[in-house]
């Protein structure tokens, strides 16, 4: 219930708003139609526009309010009329004015016998709708179709279990006579009407005025018979109610928020209510049985008693009239009254209902107080306001308000006429007057934008000017009513904007960098800046912007889905995106772009659109495949340049093999001369040979493939592996050097990607620079020390040595290029390294060794294929 009554009041508040709102139109309508007939001439009738607001209060209003804003427009025409001035042709301004008058009270009177219809219709309407009969609808064989909401509340059966039932054994229902003959009138008439006896869910009886209609088909044939049944036992309960409702409406009468008032012919107060007592300051038995004439004004009496004596000679006819009434403390207040004579037990009474005006009365003074704050506030206005003539050359000036006359230094007078022609802008003034020219012949509100002369220093500056015309009901113009606006900063606004467009196309088209925005519900672009289209190859003036599909069609068919994914990955989770990918111009010419894109959001969080920058990186590309050329080149330099440093040492680990083969070869040689020969001495010999020449050819298998020239190939590489290559290679290093070399390596290191040589580059670059650091140590022992271990998703390798350790004011500056503290170096071994490992994804470091030497660090990320 409480539901259904929240919905009733949401379905109130609309009316209740346009009722405002038309009310708020009536009265700004009327103030506009008084001003214009004020100061319209007398032989144009402008009073008739006031059938207009009266239609329209009619809307909302009761016949009561309909009849007051007549009078008040009739007001309003003879106040005009006494305001205007008539000295031209007095007899048509007053002729006109009894044609207003006419006008406005016929529309009074149809609005309000038109209202009076409409509540009629409305209550009678009102009534159906809060029917409680009981109604339902079955078939020829009294099986029930419909079943309204008043039998569910008669007999209790709802829709579901009355629908589909046979009515009569359903409420178990008693004929007044066979109920075949009452079929055969029914069939024979169409009609029957009786009362029968049903019996409710509750097993209670109810006796209905029950009344049976047949409906036929277009054959004549029965489809279906209409049965509306009224409860005869309620007649009782409406009988109680009828009493109950004489209570209320004599509540109504105590309790309304409207004075009511009963007096007999003599003038005395027979009755009034409490609200009527209240607002007069007295009780109710302060009041009755005294003379009416008490409760008003003094110099209003002799109105109010002529009135009431013709409202006594003229019976049962509503008479109405605004007097003021005077409070027990002297106050006053207006009211409009309105008066009936009627018999009321063989004596004739007059009621009498006010209705309290003081705040309209109140409305109509500001109303006046208004028109002259409208005519202060039009010469006031930082605009410029103007009223002007249609001429045959142009429009000619008639008024122009206190703006303009400061602005440009012209009294009314010099501006009348053409006389505002002078301030205009010389540029200007031909195409203000021909758009003046075109929107007065086909009568069209007039827009132009014109330079005028400021008086005080002679600057020109922008002025809006619009205006829209006035016509007579022949649809003539009459006069034009314009406004000027000063846009001056707006103009310059404008051009630094477009400044400002032209310094940003220009700095995308010298950067390689365009924009655009495009909708990602549609995938439709909605901007698309020229550099746009100078990056993929086409003409901005041919070309329309291409959609996301259409732009599809450039990508290069290796990078086309990955981008696609991408893109409508960030879109689906309305992020931003980073992607670069390579397109094809339709001449053939490959550009790589570097393409970003950043969601915008509306106030729900909706992705409206996204904008993107679009940038040129071919060049960029270009130099980078140089720059790793160069490294790659600069790298197996230096892979060169350490095998020069290792010469010694590989010889030495070739030459012991060597030796080996040879002395071996002389015992096999020996063994095999004894007689007999000894063949098991000598194919031992020849095995040791085997092996030694195995060993010699590793030493220069691991010398070839680090100074092979190829290009970089990921592969899965085992770093506890390459260690083991590392330390085979500097073994005669070490040993030459006595060094001690040590490794510790984590068992079960899993694989990292990349270059096989290239770490093994590294790796033997950090062990030979430990090495170079020990040479001049001979106070304590050398030691090199080279471990591996896993570290979360990375594998980090280290060698740490005892040499002359790290100085601290070069030690940020140790990787950086050309930078060395030897006297034969180049300075590029560490600056190389960190742009391998880094190229790895990985990061190389060092940091001293406590208490005397370095430790380089590296670590290189997982081989994430690896099954952990």
């Amino acid at each position: 219930m409480q539901a259904g009554q929240t919905q009733g009041q949401d379905q109130a508040t609309s009316p209740i708003v346009s009722s405002r709102v038309l009310r708020a139109v009536s009265a700004v309508t009327a103030i506009g139609i008084f001003i214009l007939d004020t100061m319209t001439p007398a032989e144009i009738a402008v009073a008739v526009l006031y059938v207009g607001v009266v239609l329209l209060t009619a809307k909302v209003l009761q016949a009561r309010g309909v009849v007051l804003v007549a009078v008040g427009c009739m007001a309003l025409t003879m106040l005009s009329y006494v305001l205007a001035q008539h000295d031209a042709s007095p007899s048509i301004a007053l002729s006109n004015r009894l044609l207003s008058l006419a006008a406005i009270g016929v529309t009074a009177f149809l609005a309000v016998h038109s209202r009076s219809r409409e509540t009629v219709l409305r209550e009678q309407a009102g009534l159906l709708d809060l029917t409680h009969d009981t109604i339902f609808v079955r078939d020829p064989n009294d099986v029930i179709t419909y079943w309204n909401r008043g039998a569910e509340e008669q007999y209790g059966w709802n829709k579901g279990e009355a629908i589909g039932q046979v009515s009569h054994q359903l409420t178990q229902t008693i004929f007044p006579r066979p109920l075949e003959e009452i079929t055969a009138e029914l069939l024979r008439t169409g009609r029957w009407d009786g009362e029968l006896v049903h019996t409710r869910k509750d097993g209670t009886q109810a006796i209905v005025a029950s009344r049976w209609s047949m409906r036929r088909d277009a054959r004549g044939r029965p489809v279906a018979i209409l049965e509306t049944n009224n409860d005869i036992t309620e007649r009782k309960r409406a009988e109680e109610a009828l009493r109950e409702s004489e209570e209320q409406w004599k509540a109504v009468f105590e309790c309304n928020p409207t004075m009511y008032f009963m007096a007999d012919a003599a003038g005395t107060i027979l009755s009034v209510n409490p609200f009527g007592a209240e607002q007069l300051g007295y009780t109710v038995d302060e009041l009755v049985r005294t003379p009416v004439l008490s409760v008003f004004y003094e110099p209003d009496r002799e109105t109010v008693q002529r009135n009431i004596a013709s409202c006594f000679a003229q019976p049962n006819k509503a008479m109405s009239w605004e007097v003021r009434k005077v409070r027990k403390d002297g106050t006053e207040l207006w009211v409009r009254e309105t008066a009936r004579s009627v018999l009321l037990r063989k004596c004739q009474v007059i009621l009498v209902a006010c209705e309290d005006t003081t705040e309209r009365k109140c409305a109509q003074e500001a109303a006046r107080r208004s028109e002259q704050e409208l005519r202060d506030l039009i010469e006031n206005l930082p605009a410029m306001v103007y009223i002007v003539l249609p001429g045959p050359f142009g429009p000619i000036a008639a008024f122009a308000s206190r703006g303009w006359r400061e602005y440009s230094g012209l009294s009314q007078e010099d501006t009348a006429g053409s006389g505002w022609q002078s301030v205009v802008h010389p540029a200007d003034l031909e195409r203000n007057l021909e758009k003046w020219r075109v929107c007065a012949a086909v009568g069209e509100p007039y827009e132009n934008e014109s330079r005028y002369r400021r008086a005080a220093d002679g600057a020109y500056r922008w002025f809006l000017d619009r205006a829209v015309p006035l016509r007579d009901e022949h649809g003539t113009i009459l006069k034009w009513y314009g406004i000027l606006t000063d846009i001056e900063d707006r103009k310059r606004a404008e051009a630094a904007l477009r400044r400002s467009e032209h310094y940003l196309a220009e700095a995308q088209r010298l950067s390689h960098t365009g924009s655009c925005a495009y909708t990602p519900a549609t995938e439709q672009v909605i901007y698309w800046s020229e550099e746009m289209f100078r990056i993929y190859g086409l003409d901005p003036q041919r070309s329309r912007a291409p959609d996301v599909n259409e732009l599809a069609c450039f990508w290069h068919p290796d990078d086309r889905d990955r981008v696609l994914e991408r893109v409508r990955t960030a879109v689906c989770e309305k992020a931003e995106y980073a992607v670069e990918h390579g397109i094809v111009l339709p001449d053939g010419t490959v550009k790589h772009l570097h393409v970003s894109g950043h969601p915008v959001f509306d106030d729900t969080g909706a992705v409206v659109e996204y904008v993107g920058t679009v940038m040129d990186v071919t060049e960029r590309r270009r130099a980078e495949e140089a720059l790793h050329k160069a490294q790659a080149e600069l790298a197996h330099v230096t892979r060169v340049t350490t095998m020069s440093a290792l010469t010694a040492s590989i010889a030495h680990e070739v030459n012991q093999p060597l030796g080996a083969i040879v002395t071996n070869a002389n015992a096999a040689l020996r063994w095999l001369a004894h007689e007999p020969p000894e063949l098991d001495e000598a194919r031992e010999t020849l095995e040791r040979i085997t092996r030694d020449g195995h060993r010699a050819s590793e030493v220069i298998g691991r010398v070839r493939a680090l100074l092979r020239k190829k290009a970089a190939v990921a592969k899965r590489v085992n770093l506890n592996d390459l260690i083991q290559n590392v330390v085979a290679l500097v073994h005669g290093e070490v040993s030459q050097h006595r060094i001690l070399l040590r490794t510790e390596q984590a068992p079960d290191l899993p694989p990292v990607m990349g270059d096989h040589v290239q770490l093994q580059q590294v790796l033997l670059n950090l062990v030979l620079n430990g090495i170079e650091a020990m040479k001049d140590v001979t106070e304590r022992p050398r030691e090199l020390l080279i471990r591996s271990r896993r570290e979360e998703a990375a594998v980090l390798v280290a060698v740490q040595d005892t040499g002359v350790g790290l100085e601290s004011q070069n030690a940020g500056r140790m990787f950086e290029a050309f930078y060395t503290t030897k006297a034969e170096g180049m300075g590029m071994g560490l600056a190389i390294c960190r742009s391998i490992i880094e190229a790895h994804g990985g990061r190389l470091w060092a940091s001293a060794n406590e208490p005397r030497g370095a430790v380089f660090h590296f670590s290189l990320p997982v081989d994430r294929d690896r099954p952990l």
